[in-house]
């Protein structure tokens, strides 16, 4: 490793001048003292060196001689060859690695890849975000009135969303100032950064701040700064000419700063003279400029004189003087001058007076500063993917105003996180009915036009190398990193991704979890209240990283220690009680769809497959309950209607699906037929919304012929009604009553009439999870029923003219075991999966879940039961003889763990009614599949 080019890239040269004075600083320091403040400076930078012990320790007494000490002191090496030595190698690689991780999650592209996203960035503007960012920052202005801290707001999304674009496409149409606060060591981004601005804002010490300077001491620079950028921006603007209004004077200076290298110049201009009138004397400046009150600074006298012009030039005759917000707010006011600090990050990061009671972040002093402003019509807006929310806009409770935590400034804002989602630029549908096969939307140029515009975008605009990596891409903006591993949160991503995975806010730590996702790991913030204490943060509905994701799991083998994840978060308290019955099943249908992935490629020992394509239904029930148990469901006929087909003859016999992630239903659009082509177009499955009727989960179908186009009239789906119950329900599902099914009156093809349409056929599956099969070890008995034929309860209190149209195949599942799910639940994780059903208590809260800790603890009685599985229960000690509380097989029917439902009527009963009785028919089949 080349320690010199690599220090070069962590910190910038002119920093490590800065460490250079700081180590050869008066008293002159012995070797030892040098070592310590090369150390203690490389620290202060964000380097994590061993400590000068540490050194001692690896090196040995001799470490004055190995690192060279005494010639460094002599000058007659450099200090910076102190770290050649194998000693600092493990601080290199960090920082590298952190560098590199921190640098993909924030899309610094190179070579092809920097060329795509210029070509993306500048492509035409799709969508309606920008103009919503001007309505909400006119009304976030209009309605602040005179609060403290109220003229400046965060925008906090994740990766990929268009923030820097918006804020760009605001600067066309309000008169913007934009910075990119970019870090040196990072030159292939884009936009381009502004050089040495940072250096000012961060206190004027580039990555160290000196020790000696205070809080006023660096919003004094930053007012400095901001008042020469005021009288730059009102003397460049003089000499435009007048336009007809805002837009117009906006975009001509837009296009201004874009040319001939403008901004650049405009900027050094700023900050040369900034730094001319810092230099005579810091201290005494501060000290002067923190005397005064708000509206007597210098900057706050430029920026007034900035925003005069700013509306003369708009078009507003110089007799309608400007005036500053008095008392009453200034309600209905619009903003004239706008200020945004792209990749703002390092605000939040530089800590000055770190050991002092006062201490400060710059971005606090910056607000501090801007907070000056207030009564003028001018809003500052910071964007960052990189840092936490509470950095930006803490809760009330940890601001740094005490103002604030006493609540008498009330106008703090709320983050802002509305941003571009599903802004293609193909047009203004997405996908239309009767357009695209199952296999069309599977293909990658198709999957990309949803979500977040960064796909879609750079798809677009690369050459055949970018479109044929994009899920590379992906998986390693969901990872955070240039590899494909995963760290904790990245693997907690991937599964809200994947299973629509949700976590109970009221647990201390899960705003920060759901801060650090949305920050590196493309989980999207869906809304921040204005209280500010949390975030909703979720995985929306982007098919391509829904891919990315599955292939992360399939990469990094997630589905192996899945169980104890989940089980993890659940003994943890992070997943809300009531959501782990529907969390549980939806784990087990994404792993029965990638089970049957597997097996399409199981001579393909290439990774990552790809998850995003049509599996038949048929596979999917297999991967599900087994071979031997999908054979006999195929057998099955309606139980709404006589004389019906079996399910391998029918329709669905032929039927597939596709489903890679899940998505969440505000209403009952999630049980109409139309809400099922379009979740097979965006490869999804529905989870459906609160309380709705008789189903929770719906997983739409794609019916034969297999060239049919996706539309309301092609698709079926299976309903899913979880229980987590510990006896068996049969409850019925309706799609009929629900409204699932679009009436059809004419034909749809050759292939499709309209009686084809109106029969359509549907499954219903009612999954009993809290069912205990779990056959006691060592235990011998009746063969444990696997599937059972029983005829269905009536379905409905209709008269007897009504005539079933939709046949109706019903089968439910019981029990959570591996004699239930056998291709899905291994036989030693079945203890851990029907752990997850279960209420918190002593047993399934218990650090250790081996069986013969849980036997111990049992043993105790602090909960009286009868057996469970391979755990024994309460009564078995009490008696020679097993009672029946012990369970045993030989005493007890067991359930079956799969029933099938079907149609049955009693002689006698007239033609058109129909009547329904229990009749049990069991299978008789192996206790295992």
């Amino acid at each position: 490793m080349d320690k010199s080019s690599v220090l070069d890239s962590l910190i910038p040269k002119e920093t490590q001048k800065k460490i250079l004075e700081s180590v050869f600083r008066p008293p002159e320091p012995t070797q030892h003292t040098m070592l310590y403040r090369l150390c203690r400076s490389l620290k202060e930078y964000g380097l994590d060196p061993p400590t000068t012990d540490q050194i001692i320790s690896e090196v040995g007494e001799d470490y004055e001689n190995q690192l060279s000490l005494g010639e460094v002191k002599l000058r007659k090496k450099e200090l910076f060859t102190i770290l050649e030595h194998s000693v600092f190698s493990r601080m290199f690689e960090a920082s590298m690695r952190s560098r590199n991780d921190e640098q993909y999650s924030l899309n610094y592209p190179g070579g092809d890849e920097k060329q795509a996203t210029v070509k993306a960035w500048t492509a035409p503007y799709i969508g309606d975000a920008a103009l919503l960012l001007r309505r909400t920052l006119d009304r976030m202005n209009s309605g602040r009135g005179d609060a403290l801290y109220a003229n400046y707001v965060p925008i906090v999304q994740s990766s990929g969303t268009g923030k820097s674009r918006a804020v760009d496409e605001l600067a066309q149409q309000v008169f913007t100032l934009p910075f990119c606060l970019r870090q040196e060591y990072s030159d292939t981004g884009y936009p381009v950064a502004d050089k040495d601005v940072g250096e000012i804002l961060l206190g004027g010490g580039g990555a160290l701040v000196p020790s000696n300077r205070t809080v006023a001491a660096v919003g004094m620079d930053q007012g400095v700064f901001l008042k020469h950028l005021f009288k730059a921006a009102h003397e460049d603007l003089s000499a435009m000419p007048t336009y007809s209004s805002q837009e117009a004077l906006a975009k001509a200076f837009h296009s201004r700063l874009r040319e001939n290298n403008y901004r650049a110049r405009f900027y050094e201009r700023v900050c040369t003279k900034t730094s001319q009138e810092l230099k005579p004397s810091r201290t005494a400046l501060s000290l002067a400029m923190e005397r005064k009150g708000s509206k007597e600074t210098l900057e706050y006298e430029a920026a007034f004189e900035l925003i005069s012009l700013i509306r003369i030039k708009s078009g507003i005759p110089p007799t309608s003087k400007y005036e500053e917000r008095g008392v009453d707010g200034g309600t209905g006011r619009k903003i004239w001058l706008c200020i945004y600090f792209d990749e703002s990050h390092a605000l939040t990061q530089k800590v000055i007076q770190p050991d002092s009671s006062q201490s400060r972040t710059a971005y606090q002093t910056l607000c501090w500063v801007l907070n000056r402003l207030r009564s003028l019509d001018l809003f500052t807006i910071f964007l960052s993917t990189q840092s936490h929310m509470s950095a930006y806009s803490p809760p009330k409770g940890l601001f740094w105003s005490e103002r604030v935590i006493n609540d008498t400034t009330p106008g703090v804002q709320a983050p802002i996180c509305e941003m571009s989602f599903d802004n293609w630029s193909g047009g203004d549908q997405l996908a239309a009915p009767y357009q695209n096969t199952l296999q069309d939307v599977c293909k990658i140029a198709f999957m990309v036009r949803f979500g977040r515009p960064l796909f879609w975008s750079r798809y677009e605009a690369g050459d055949d190398d970018v479109k044929r990596t994009i899920l590379s891409f992906a998986r390693k903006k969901i990872a955070g990193n240039r590899t494909d591993k995963l760290n904790s949160e990245a693997e907690l991503a991937v599964l809200m991704f994947r299973v629509g995975l949700s976590f109970d806010k009221t647990r201390v730590g899960v705003p920060q979890t759901e801060a650090k996702l949305v920050r590196g790991h493309m989980i999207s913030c869906h809304s921040i209240p204005q209280h500010r204490e949390f975030i909703y943060a979720a995985a929306s509905s982007e098919p391509i990283l829904a891919e990315a994701a599955a292939q992360l799991m399939d990469i990094n083998n997630i589905w192996e220690k899945l169980a104890g994840t989940l089980f993890g978060l659940c003994n943890n308290g992070m997943i809300a009680k009531g959501e782990r019955g529907e969390l549980l099943a939806r784990l087990l249908l994404t792993k029965a769809h990638d089970w049957v992935v597997y097996g399409l490629r199981s001579k393909d020992v290439l990774r990552p497959r790809r998850f995003t394509r049509p599996i038949l239904l048929a596979d999917f029930l297999e991967a599900l309950v087994g071979k031997k148990n999908k054979d006999e469901i195929m057998k099955a006929k309606p139980n709404n209607t006589r004389n019906g087909p079996t399910l391998a003859d029918s329709p669905l016999g032929q039927a597939a699906l596709n489903f890679t992630h899940w998505a969440k239903a505000a209403d009952d659009c999630s049980v109409t037929d139309n809400g099922a082509w379009i979740a097979l177009t965006r490869c999804m499955a529905w989870q459906c919304c609160d309380g709705q009727p008789e189903v929770d989960l719906v997983t739409p179908l794609m019916l034969p012929p297999e060239d049919a186009k996706l539309g309301p009239y092609t698709v079926s789906a299976i309903f899913w009604q979880i229980k987590n119950r510990a006896t068996p329900t049969r409850a019925e599902i309706d799609a009929e009553r629900l409204g699932f099914f679009s009436y059809c009156e004419k034909p749809l093809s050759e292939e499709i009439s309209a009686e084809i349409v109106n029969s359509r056929p549907y499954l219903t599956i009612v999954l009993n999870l809290g069912i205990s099969n779990l056959r006691p070890e060592g235990k011998t008995g009746k063969p444990k029923p696997i599937l059972s034929l029983s005829a269905s309860r009536r379905i409905s209190s209709r008269g007897s003219s009504f005539k079933t149209t939709y046949p109706r195949y019903a089968l439910s599942i019981s029990g959570c075991s591996h004699d239930t799910f056998p291709n899905l639940i291994p036989v030693a994780d079945q203890h851990i999966y029907s752990s997850l059903l279960s209420p918190g208590n002593c047993v399934t809260d218990h650090a250790r879940q081996d069986l013969e800790n849980l036997e111990g603890i049992m043993q105790q009685k602090p909960l009286w039961g009868k057996a469970n599985g391979k755990l024994k229960g309460s009564f078995v000690q009490y008696g020679d003889q097993s009672s029946r509380l012990c369970l045993n097989e030989s005493q007890e029917e067991p359930v079956p763990t799969v029933e099938v439902y079907e149609y049955h009527e009693r002689e006698g009963e007239d033609e058109g009614t129909v009547n329904f009785v229990e009749e049990v028919a069991d299978v008789e089949m192996d206790g295992t599949c």
